[in-house]
């Protein structure tokens, strides 16, 4: 919070504000700041197409790229199955 302090600070020497004006526009700035959102934003959920190709691609070997078009076209195979029961 220094830093910013330290730039406020010479905002208000640009502005040639006198300290009861820089403690308002101070005051003002860490108001508005308090209010703003956060910026960490919660992960979401991985879906179960995600979980499946995780555990597929881990249980298998060989090149990434085989295992992953395996795996996508098992997921494909589980889903249609799925729609015809």
């Amino acid at each position: 919070m220094s830093n910013i302090n330290e730039k406020l600070e010479g905002l208000c020497e640009a502005l040639k504000l006198d300290d009861n004006k820089c403690f308002l526009m101070k005051d003002v700035f860490y108001e508005i700041l308090s209010e703003a959102p956060s910026k960490t934003r919660r992960k979401r959920a991985p879906s179960e197409y995600n979980k499946f190709i995780g555990k597929c691609i881990r249980s298998r070997t060989g090149p990434i790229t085989s295992r992953m078009k395996e795996c996508a076209s098992e997921w494909k195979e589980r889903k249609n199955n799925e729609k015809i029961l």
